[in-house]
């Protein structure tokens, strides 16, 4: 694989050059540049547009040109240099995002936090499989990240924030496009390469035109299987002839069309279509801690494919209407279907299992075949005012429909005759919910002071039914059941601004947001049995869970001096009803279920600046303080009141620095560095039974890139991904796949290591 990454990386290198001009030797004049200035971006954090520095909210705006310099592919990659976003992940498609410390990561619960691309909600609930819907970061305008409740505007599940993926849009006017090509080697792990391509085609002069979007990509994986074949897990450590090398790869292909049709000057019509699909060897990055971190290995008997997909098509109907000083009709129609399925190795779980019979010597194999299915309808339908008069506002009516099922099949790899039933156990999970919504917003500028006032009432129903079945039992039947419930509320906003220039902007702001409850299956007599559960204080059947939410008190300020730019906040957020994973150990078993637990506080602050000190010269930094803390004391979860929420960082905080220098009249030589800290935090388990450790340590990732940068619309870059090969730890997992003896089985999620490689990039 080297051989072919050299190989790639010299015709990466060779096209380029065959776009270097010749000139003869001189000392040009210094070019610019590009703007550094995030509050010039053009965002629609509050449904109309704006600057990202008139908007009276905190929020970070990523823009296209930014984007490219990262490389960054997923959000996930470059959420820690976004101050208040942390997130969690079990892989592709399956991450949790977490703002300003509003975050949970149990899988029958609504996410905490908004995930929008374009007008379509991301953010979906299953009743298993936790699917999170990651949408590939290429041609986009730009990327939005609000901080703190959007409910009023952005709706379920925005009660920490909201992250929006913002395309680029057709053009009837002209023809262009892009190309990017890259080819990179990973310490420890195989070479990868990532394609993608972007066209934009007028079909009907300033009235039609097609933008097509393309990506084929193969990451390469750094963690081997050992491949364990006895009782002893570990037995093939010191035999690497009999591993398999870089198990955890990823296969990407996606595409994206958009169309853009506009009739006349007031009528636009933007149909989409968005096509994704991810194919990797191991479910997720996991490496097993009782073979050294560092040395990036797992224990598995099993294979444990993973399979994704994604399909979003949206219509979006613009009509401009000559009313009331001038307003927009927007209609979003969107639909969602995605999958998740994947295989885990639980062969750690195979003798609790009743009815199965332990081979001599070893465990029994066993499979956790899991298929989540999520289909989502979605409508929107707003008015927002053109005017630039006092007034502004915005109304609207939503609707949601989802529908989630989740089979689970636990398989017996009868590889060694043990006459054990080849399915062990079923699980058939259904969901279905259907939300409606009207929401709306006022806005009353005068002069420097700006006051708005909004509110949204929702309303949602849902259906949770549960079957759980073992085919070789007598009685086969757990449990089957099905539970409906509905629930509604109306979520506030309020907010206060003074922009005494146009290049200041002090705020305040009160707002609320909220997620969906739901229900938990019963607890089953082999997970726990009834004297077992009373003695611990575990119920029969938890029950159902309600919705919870977030109260938000806000003060910020944004303000522009020069070539200085400056972006805080501090805020209050009050988490009230919040649902919490209960984790339980009965015995040798483990199980969890959701119950609405108490109170939570988080506390913080905020920070961004930017800075062109002299020509040719960005510098930029960014940090967080979050102090979320539970607010009464749960014993059956294993923490007092005062006690930190897991997985939050208290600090995280980081920094670019970017100088770009004229070669000669048409060329320039741009250097750039970035590095990001992340603080040690409280595990998710750490007051557990279980062998998780109570913190996750600090860690600090560095890039560094050198890049020729052409006039003529094209870039050569030499890029080094996580320079010092930090490892961070993004979770622990304790895994399935135990050792027979029951020594320790925790692994841990990381990230990829030290990356190093070429890209070319050309604009036409």
């Amino acid at each position: 694989m080297q051989g072919k990454l050299y190989l790639m990386g010299a015709s990466i290198a060779a096209l380029a050059s065959s776009y270097v001009p010749v000139y003869a030797q001189s000392t040009p004049a210094a070019r610019s540049a590009p703007s550094n200035d995030p509050s010039e971006i053009v965002v629609t954090a509050t449904r109309r547009e704006g600057t990202a520095l008139e908007a009276p909210l905190s929020l970070t705006a990523i823009g296209e040109k930014e984007l490219e310099k990262t490389g960054a592919t997923s959000i996930t990659q470059i959420a820690d240099r976004i101050p208040g976003l942390t997130f969690a992940t079990l892989g592709p498609n399956a991450n949790r995002f977490f703002i300003r410390g509003i975050g949970s990561f149990a899988s029958n619960q609504s996410p905490t936090t908004g995930l929008y691309f374009d007008e379509t909600p991301l953010q979906v609930r299953t009743s298993t499989g936790l699917f999170s819907p990651d949408p590939i970061m290429y041609d986009l305008a730009r990327v939005e990240v609000l901080r703190g409740p959007q409910g009023t505007l952005f709706g379920s599940s925005a009660m920490g924030g909201t992250i929006r993926f913002i395309s680029n849009k057709p053009d009837p006017s002209k023809f262009e496009g892009k190309v990017y090509a890259e080819a990179s080697t990973t310490d420890d792990g195989g070479d990868s390469y990532n394609l993608k391509g972007a066209v934009n085609i007028p079909l009907v002069e300033d009235k039609l035109a097609v933008r097509i979007v393309g990506v084929h990509a193969y990451d390469a994986g750094w963690i081997d299987n050992i491949r364990p074949v006895g009782a002893n897990i570990y037995e093939n450590v010191n035999r690497p002839e009999a591993w398999d090398r870089d198990v955890n790869w990823l296969k990407t292909n996606a595409v994206r069309v958009m169309v853009g049709f506009t009739p006349d000057a007031t009528l636009r019509i933007t149909p989409s279509f968005y096509y994704s699909r991810v194919k990797g060897g191991a479910v997720k990055p996991l490496q097993d801690e009782a073979l050294g971190v560092r040395n990036r290995q797992e224990a598995r008997w099993i294979d444990e494919p993973l399979d994704t997909r994604l399909i979003n098509a949206n219509l979006l109907v613009e009509k401009d209407v000559d009313v009331l000083g001038g307003m927009t009709l927007l209609s979003s129609t969107s639909y969602l279907d995605g999958k998740l399925d994947r295989i885990v190795d639980v062969t750690g779980f195979g003798p609790t299992q009743p009815g199965l019979v332990q081979p001599v010597g070893r465990r029994i194999t066993i499979a956790f075949d899991s298929r989540a299915r999520v289909k989502q309808w979605t409508q929107d339908l707003r008015v927002v005012s053109k005017s630039d008069g006092p007034l502004g506002y915005v109304a609207g009516a939503y609707y949601n429909n989802t529908k989630s099922p989740t089979l689970i099949v636990n398989r017996v790899i009868n590889d060694y005759g043990t006459g054990a039933a080849p399915i062990q156990r079923i699980r058939d999970f259904g969901f279905k919910q259907e939300e409606k919504a009207l929401y709306g917003e006022l806005t009353l500028t005068l002069g420097a002071f700006e006051l708005g006032a909004g509110g949204r009432y929702f309303r949602y129903d849902q259906t949770d039914s549960r079957l759980q079945a073992r085919p070789f039992r007598t009685v086969p039947i757990d449990y089957d059941f099905s539970v409906r419930t509905k629930e509604d509320g109306f979520t506030p906003h309020l907010t206060a601004a003074f922009k005494p220039t146009p290049n200041q902007n002090f705020y305040v702001t009160y707002s609320q947001g909220f997620r969906t409850g739901g229900s938990n299956a019963p607890i089953t007599e082999d997970q726990c049995p009834a004297a077992l559960r009373q003695q611990l204080g575990i119920p029969d059947n938890p029950g159902p869970f309600k919705s919870d939410k977030t109260t938000n008190y806000e003060a910020g300020a944004k303000v522009r001096a020069g070539q200085v730019q400056f972006s805080g906040a501090v805020y209050q957020i009050d988490w009230d009803d919040y649902q919490q994973a209960d984790s339980r150990s009965c015995g040798i078993s483990a199980f969890s279920y959701t119950a609405n637990a108490g109170k939570v506080r988080s506390r913080g602050a905020e920070a961004e600046v930017s800075v062109s000190p002299i020509e040719g010269l960005n510098l930029s930094g960014n940090a967080a303080y979050i102090n979320a803390k539970f607010r009464n004391d749960n014993p059956s979860l294993g923490y007092k009141a005062g006690d930190a929420l897991p997985d939050i960082p208290r600090w995280t905080y980081g920094g670019v620095a970017e100088a770009t220098v004229p070669v000669n009249t048409a060329l320039s030589f741009r250097l750039r560095g970035d590095f990001n800290h992340v603080s040690g935090m409280r595990t998710a388990s750490g007051t557990s039974t279980g062998p998780t450790p109570d913190r996750r340590a600090a860690y600090t990732l560095v890039n560094a890139s050198a890049a020729l940068v052409s006039d003529d619309q094209w870039e050569l870059t030499f890029f080094v991904r996580n320079l010092t090969d930090a490892i961070a730890n993004y979770g622990y997992d304790t895994g399935y796949a135990r050792s027979l003896s029951g020594s320790s089985d925790l692994s841990v999620l990381a990230n990829r290591p030290r990356n190093i490689g070429v890209s070319f990039d050309k604009s036409f």
